[in-house]
Order: structure tokens, then C-alpha cells, then sequence
């Protein structure tokens, strides 16, 4: 799914709603990686304990941020910053009544302290990654490894932990963070969700911290603003696209069709009908000439955007 610089989509059941955001492009999933990985630090040892993210520096005493229930037991601790630097953590303060924590570490080294945003801007289905050090499946790997994996939203989602995401529950993670697709710290990973046959994973979201301007660098967070709401699909619209042009896009609806609009003008340019049930899929080509969806049929098919005709 491809979108333009400055522009956000939110489904609807059936309309689509444009959005204006900010005009800041969002990184690439590599670039999002590099930063979850020099903020990342693993709390304890093979058997593991948990993970944490470095959140504040006040001249060598840096501030890493956790779950509760991985630092709880009284006593030392040993810390891996991003750097393979190992450090003692002392000592550790609850946030209030949360499953969360923060731990100190003193070092002279420099380490980038990670940003955070309020969550609340992230609607279901949109991509997050989360980062920590699962402990190892296998008993032969002798060490506990980095992870980067990415996620969805999910619906749903009550009392503390309420931000739900897609994903299998690791060991060693808890307390890791959780990032959003501008790699801005919007959580702290914590336990499995498992509601008959959904399963995920459920973290703290990150603007339930107390006071949380004082311990980290918060990121203002724009509202966004309602361009137009667009209509014409009879049925949920459950994927969109946008051309690289930031002129045309297409959204894919469970009524089995492809409607595609101009933005400019924000008109119903065409109506593709090839499909014989759910459009779930819609992608645009680089180039902007091919439209690609894919459905409950269990076909793929490709349409030529310029004489919006199906090419196979």
C-alpha cells in the first residue's frame, strides 16, 4: 500500500475519509530498525528476565523504561546496553499502579535516548514494530539475539494494557518498545491477548506514564485534519492505495469492486468489476501504471490505470 508524503487514509465501512497529517515522509521499516536498535537494551541474562528502552540521560546517568513485573524481584540486575556494554541496575521505581518501571544505569558513553509519542494516533491496521531480546527457543543457542518485528494494531482493548497488536508473545520481550511507522516510541510490549481465536500481544501505551514530559522527549503529535470523505462503495472498503503521483487512488471493497478517484477533484474516476468476492488488496506499480488487487477468489488480477482496462 503506497501513500503520498502529507496525506493519511482511514477506512470506513463505506466511504473512504482523506486525512491531512504533517508533510514529513515516514522511514523506511530499515531506517525504523536502526533506531529501536540503539535505544533497545536486554535486562538480564540467557534465561532471561526482559528488555527496556533508554528514555532519559541526566549527565551519565541514563533512564531505561520497563515492565514492572520483569524488574519486580528486589536486587541487582544486569543490563546489555545497544552497544554490548554490560552495566549493573541497582535499583528500580514503579509508575504508579502500571505494569511499568524505570531502571538507572551510570555510563560515559554516549547513547541516543529514543523518542515517544502518544499512541492514540495510531488506528487499527496500521503498522508498528516492536524490539527486545527474546530469550532462545532452542537450548543450544548461547545467546539471547536482538529482534525487530513487525505488527499491526488490532481492534479492541480495555484497561492498562489496551494497545493490541498482531504478533506471537516472546519471552524476553517485555518491556521492550513499541514503535510506530516514524519510529517514535508509542508503547512498552507486555503480555499475550487471547480472546477466542485472535491472539496478540498487549502493550502499555506509552501516554498512560505519569508526568511522562519529565522523564522523556515527547513528540507533539499533529490532529489531523478531515479533507473529504469519499462515497460510492456499498459495502466495507477494507484496502486503499495511493498512485506515487499523489493523484489517483484506489480502494477495494467487499461489495467485489475497485473504484478509483481523483484527488484533486475528489471524483469516482472508474469502477473495476473483475472480481467475483472481496477485494481485500489493492497495490499500485512504481511507475503508476499498473493496479494490482487481490481477492477472496483467490485471484490476483492487474488492471492498466491508463485505459483502466484488466490486463490479466
Amino acid at each position: 500500500m503506497k501513500f503520498s508524503p502529507g496525506l493519511g487514509v482511514i477506512l470506513g465501512t463505506v466511504t473512504v475519509a482523506l486525512v491531512q497529517w504533517q508533510a514529513v515522509s515516514a522511514p523506511t521499516s530499515v531506517q525504523v530498525n536502526e533506531i529501536a536498535k540503539q535505544i533497545t537494551v536486554m535486562i538480564g541474562g540467557l534465561d532471561g528476565e526482559g528488555s527496556g528502552v533508554i528514555i532519559n540521560r541526566q549527565g551519565n546517568t541514563y533512564t531505561v523504561l520497563t515492565a514492572y513485573h520483569v524488574v519486580e524481584k528486589p536486587g541487582g540486575r544486569d543490563l546489555t546496553a545497544p552497544d554490548g556494554q554490560q552495566y549493573r541496575a541497582e535499583s528500580s521505581q514503579r509508575l504508579g499502579k502500571l505494569d511499568l518501571a524505570l531502571i538507572k544505569f551510570s555510563s560515559s558513553r554516549n547513547y541516543p535516548v529514543a523518542q515517544v509519542a502518544d499512541s492514540s494516533a495510531v488506528k487499527p491496521g496500521a503498522r508498528v514494530y516492536f524490539a527486545g531480546f527474546p530469550v532462545p527457543s532452542r537450548s543450544n543457542v548461547p545467546e539471547r539475539r536482538y529482534f525487530f518485528i513487525p505488527a499491526q494494531i488490532s481492534e479492541g482493548g480495555t484497561g492498562e494494557s489496551d494497545l493490541l497488536f498482531t504478533g506471537q508473545p516472546r519471552k524476553g520481550v517485555s518491556g521492550g518498545p513499541i514503535l510506530n511507522a516514524w519510529g517514535f516510541v508509542i508503547g512498552i510490549y507486555g503480555q499475550q491477548e487471547s480472546s477466542g481465536y485472535a491472539k496478540g500481544v498487549r502493550g502499555i501505551p506509552i501516554e498512560k506514564i505519569p508526568n511522562l514530559e519529565s522523564i522523556a522527549a515527547v513528540v507533539p503529535w499533529p490532529n489531523p485534519t478531515l479533507l473529504a470523505t469519499l462515497s460510492g462503495h456499498s459495502d466495507v472498503v477494507g484496502s486503499v492505495a495511493i498512485s506515487p503521483d499523489g493523484r489517483t487512488l484506489a480502494s477495494g471493497s467487499i461489495d467485489n469492486t475497485i473504484k478509483l478517484w481523483n484527488l484533486q477533484t475528489q471524483q469516482q474516476i472508474a469502477t473495476f468489476t473483475g472480481h467475483s468476492d472481496f477485494v481485500n488488496s489493492v497495490a499500485i506499480s512504481p511507475d503508476g501504471r499498473t493496479l494490482a488487487s487481490g481477492s477472496d477468489d483467490k485471484t490476483i488480477k492487474l488492471w492498466n490505470l491508463q485505459t483502466q482496462q484488466q490486463i490479466a
